[in-house]
């Protein structure tokens, strides 16, 4: 649960926000509140243990500042699913670990609590072994998750006694023992984030794109470090001499140098202390550069 609490918590304080209209002109405002409740489940829907949590939030958010009730925004959560999936279990396989538990770190993100063998897990995971069955061999994260969508089947009803009793069965059946957590460790801390995974995450997302988002860094550091300490990227970043923050106000993205003498950018805006075409709206300050970065009217020379 606390690792529900924690994703939540980024989503409202990140994401939240409502489609407001002021002076006539409709915009994103950020409100940072919602209202969720979070309900635990034990089974799947194969009535295989797995425990998991339901979190149904309110589509309605309140202004900070008129006190107003508006609906959700909600584009940016749902397009940024696979990086909150990730914030979660980030925060999920730290609090195992907390409990004595010791892990496995998978591909994409992906952990195991070590004493269980593959072929354990398999056989207890009667939804895996119809994802699995249904996707094709190393699926993505989309391929993995229409092939849950199409293979889930209706819920079953069953009473918390019996599910107990027929899960217990199944596991005695496949011989499955419950493994003993050793010695609880609460102050444990993920592993440092270094220069050089921030480096690895740099060159992941230039290969992609030409600007990013800092999600975009995290998402790849967590796809490989799981268990990375991210409290000192924003001070890596700051200190990174590659990186460079784009002009844009409305968001928050980066580039890099080498990105820009690799590809020369037809849009840079202009910085207007240089006092050019003073009449013209700064949004329409735009010109060509073939040297962004030794123009001294381009935003990246600065």
């Amino acid at each position: 649960m606390r690792a529900v609490e924690l994703v939540i918590g980024q989503i409202e304080k990140e994401y939240v926000g409502a489609r407001i209209t002021i002076d006539g002109e409709r915009s994103f405002v950020k409100t940072g509140n919602l209202i969720a409740i979070a309900i635990d489940h034990p089974e799947s829907r194969s009535l295989d243990p797995h425990v998991h949590t339901h979190c149904l939030i309110v589509n309605a958010t309140q202004s900070p500042t008129n006190g107003k009730w508006y609906a959700l925004s909600n584009e940016q959560i749902l397009a940024d699913q696979q990086y909150l999936g990730l914030q979660y279990r980030h925060h999920l396989v730290l609090e195992v670990q907390k409990l004595g538990y010791e892990i496995q770190l998978l591909e994409g993100g992906q952990f195991e609590i070590v004493g269980y063998s593959r072929p354990q897990l398999l056989a207890s995971s009667q939804r895996q072994q119809q994802t699995l069955e249904l996707a094709p061999e190393n699926p993505t994260w989309e391929q993995r998750n229409t092939a849950r969508l199409l293979t889930r089947s209706s819920k079953q009803h069953v009473c918390e006694e019996e599910l107990v009793r027929n899960q217990r069965a199944r596991l005695q059946e496949l011989e499955i023992a419950f493994v003993t957590p050793s010695q609880p460790r609460p102050d444990l801390k993920g592993t440092p984030l270094t220069p050089q995974i921030l480096e690895e995450a740099i060159a992941h997302c230039s290969e992609y794109q030409v600007a990013f988002r800092r999600q975009d860094l995290e998402k790849y550091i967590l796809s490989e470090h799981l268990t990375c300490d991210l409290s000192r990227l924003d001070d890596l970043i700051a200190q990174n001499t590659e990186l460079i923050r784009t002009p844009e106000t409305n968001r928050v993205r980066y580039t890099t140098r080498l990105l820009i003498r690799r590809f020369p950018i037809n849009l840079l805006p202009i910085r207007q202390s240089d006092g050019l075409n003073q009449n013209i709206p700064f949004r329409q300050k735009w010109i060509s550069c073939q040297s962004p970065l030794d123009c001294p009217h381009c935003f990246f020379s600065q």
